[in-house]
């Protein structure tokens, strides 16, 4: 429950970036035709791309975090969040390291509870070989049983034929 709570937190603290337009940055006023609320709306507009294309690859990596790979998916959020900056470079529009960190801080996150699910699966594996194990000698001791008992009534049986002779 840990977990669930402290990744929604994240996820909280991502959607107020992206509602209050801090998960990317423009330094310049663009106008479209000379006017500067088309610029706004086509610099808003390449920025919701950005974030829907960086949230997308993110996502993946998330869902795909393992207790093996969490570098590799690592690598692949940053390069993602290169190559995204670089295709805003013309508009000068780019994902701030803030909000890189967020998801970075989701996946290791992720990752942990990766972890934690396969140390628990491990575990059971173990408790399900020792009960296997056990199993195993009970059934050894029960057939050492029986055959000591069936020894026992045929050496009475014999001792019970030599007495009667």
């Amino acid at each position: 429950m840990l977990y669930k709570q402290r990744l929604d937190l994240i996820r909280d603290q991502q959607a107020a970036m992206i509602k209050d337009r801090k998960a990317t940055v423009c330094p310049e006023t663009w106008r479209i035709d000379g006017d500067r609320s088309k610029g706004e709306r086509m610099l808003s507009d390449i920025a919701k791309l950005l974030i829907r294309s960086f949230n997308n690859e993110c996502d993946v990596c998330v869902a795909s975090v393992k207790f093996n790979n969490v570098d590799s998916m690592e690598k692949r959020i940053n390069k993602a969040f290169e190559v995204l900056n670089k295709l805003g470079e013309r508009t000068q529009l780019s994902l701030v390291p803030e909000f890189l960190n967020l998801k970075l801080q989701e996946l290791y996150l992720s990752h942990e509870y990766a972890i934690m699910k396969q140390e628990e699966k491990e575990e059971q594996k173990e408790i399900r070989q020792r009960e296997r194990e056990k199993a195993i000698r009970n059934k050894e001791i029960e057939e050492e049983k029986a055959k000591l008992e069936k020894d026992e009534r045929h050496f009475e049986n014999a001792l019970s034929a030599i007495m009667c002779v």
